[in-house]
This record gives structure tokens, sequence and C-alpha cells, in this order.
């Protein structure tokens, strides 16, 4: 089905779809086209998180199926693009989740795979993403003038879906292979679209973020939402058309599920809270950790205004 020229029945204009297209062949212009290959793929114990979760990385190459079969019974999918430390963490937290459940959780990330068109893609874009990201942190102009507008009403339009959707097609190879009847879930929407693409039949979008996007749509996957005003933003497509009402998403393929947090955080949750207010009532010092973007977007909110410190190497602010 071609998702991209109509997104939940509501139709996609000729000029998008030109576009959707011709982004596309830039691309296969740029790195190539492997839609006629055949990935393989074998599974090795992921050195950090498989100590603490039970993870397995996929690893992808060419040559066809092959390798240890994943478990179908107690094995889920967590598909990612390790891009930004939000999806990745999110990712982190599903596979908390699953393995707490008694699951296998296999990490099956696409920006790893940099012999495929589509992991050379989501790497292009990513180096792209990542300046633009830190330059409006740096740049108030460019913040106002180009990446404001872009990431507040650019990725909020279908259109802007569209050719997502249709540049992802050359993300579907990598999973090709890979048994279409496993759950597999998504903590960014090119792995659930490459997903459907491919054929697979259990794919779960976890929506990141709780402004309406278009970006985030994935048609064919159930989609989730952390909180009741991401649910009717998402459930009515709120302003991804401009001021047009636009056909819902159908009953049934999104979920509000609350937020996506570890296993470890919450496991011990009342006795956490129980030892914070013993602090409270003895009058001692509440410490608490802050995470924010991987560029330190909203950091100022805890900067050394209120006391707080920011690692030289990573976008995590501590208030002492």
């Amino acid at each position: 089905m071609e998702r991209w020229k109509a997104i939940f029945s509501n139709p996609v204009s000729p000029r998008t779809i030109r576009k959707a297209e011709r982004t596309k062949q830039k691309y296969i212009k740029k790195f190539g086209d492997d839609s006629g290959s055949c990935y393989g793929y074998q599974l090795e114990a992921n050195p950090i998180l498989g100590p603490l979760f039970g993870v397995k990385t996929v690893k992808v190459a060419e040559g066809g199926p092959g390798g240890e079969s994943l478990d179908m019974e107690k094995g889920i999918l967590i598909g990612n693009i390790r891009m930004g430390f939000g999806h990745y963490r999110i990712s982190m937290a599903m596979a908390s989740a699953a393995h707490a459940m008694g699951y296998t959780p296999y990490w099956f990330d696409l920006h790893a795979y940099q012999e495929t068109t589509g992991g050379k893609v989501i790497a292009h874009l990513n180096k792209l993403y990542s300046m633009g990201s830190r330059w409006s942190q740096k740049y108030p102009l460019f913040n106002e003038l180009f990446w404001e507008p872009i990431s507040a009403k650019g990725f909020k339009k279908l259109s802007y879906n569209a050719v997502d959707q249709k540049v992802s097609e050359l993300m579907m190879p990598a999973c090709s292979n890979l048994p279409k009847d496993i759950p597999f879930i998504a903590t960014h929407v090119w792995p659930a679209q490459a997903a459907v693409h491919a054929g697979f039949t259990k794919v779960v979008n976890a929506i990141p973020d709780n402004w309406p996007m278009g970006l985030h749509l994935a048609e064919g996957a159930i989609h989730t939402v952390q909180t009741p005003s991401a649910f009717l933003g998402y459930k009515t497509l709120k302003g991804m058309n401009g001021e047009r009402i636009l056909n819902p998403i159908p009953r049934g393929e999104l979920f509000e599920t609350g937020h996506y947090v570890d296993h470890e955080l919450v496991a011990n949750l009342e006795e956490d809270c129980s030892s914070r207010l013993e602090r409270l009532h003895a009058e001692r010092t509440l410490r608490i950790l802050l995470t924010v973007g991987g560029a330190g977007a909203q950091g100022e909110i805890y900067g050394p205004k209120s006391g707080g410190t920011k690692s030289p190497c990573s976008s995590t602010w501590a208030i002492i």
C-alpha cells in the first residue's frame, strides 16, 4: 500500500507526491540503491545493555538469512536510530520493561547499519539535525528564523510525513529477512515505517513527543502516546493540514500508555518516595537529577542561575 499518497485516508497533494519521489531518488543517487540486496543477521550480546537488561544486538550484513534464530515466544525487537539521547533513552526504557516481564529485547539500530542505504541516509540526516539543533542553541537568529519554524511547523505537516514514508522505503531492506510476526517496538518513526513497509504484523510506534506532528505517524503500526493531550492531538491529527478537519486515526490504532520509564526507576517507587519525604522532614538536602535534549535545549531552565552545573561532555544537568 502506498501510504505516502494518502495518510489515514487523507489524500496527499500531487505536488507533495512528486517531492517525495524526487527526495527518494536524490538519496539513491547519493548513497546507492540496495533494494535488491539480501541481508542476513546475527545476534550478539550487547556489552553495555546486555548485563543490565539481557539485550542482544541484531547485526546485519549481506549474505542472506542466517545466524541465531530470534525467540518468537519471548523476543521483542526494539527499533531505534540512535539519533539523539531522547530516542535512545526511550529504547532503553522499553528494553528495561521487556526484561522485567521476562522477554528478550533485541536491539535493532538502523543507524548502525552503515553498509545499507538506509543506514547511510539516517547518518546523513542525523548529522544535519544535530548541527541544526546545536546551532539553534548557539545562534538565536538561526533558531527564530529557521529552526523553530521547521521544527514546530514543518515537522507538523502531513506532507512532511508523506516524504518520510517514501524515503523510509530505503530503510526496509535491513529488516526484510527478519521474522515478520515478532513484536517490533520502534522509538522513532523511521524504524516503524521501515517495519511496516517490510510486512511486519506487530509494529508499535512509540511516539516520543506530546506536540502533535505528522513527522511521527507510521500508518500500519499501533501508535502510543504518553499523555491525554497528546492522545487528543494525534487522534484528530490536529493542525497537520492547516485548519482543515482531517480523517482521524482509526479506533484501535492509537493508545495512551503513560510515560516511557525504565522499570528500575519505578520498581521501588513507594519506598523511594518515603525516603525523599523523610529527607525533607529531616531538613536535609534534596537532590534532583534532570536531563534535557542532546544539544542542551531548555538547559537554561536548570542552568547556573538556579544553581545548576552542566557536564562538559553530555547534556545532563544536575541540581544539587
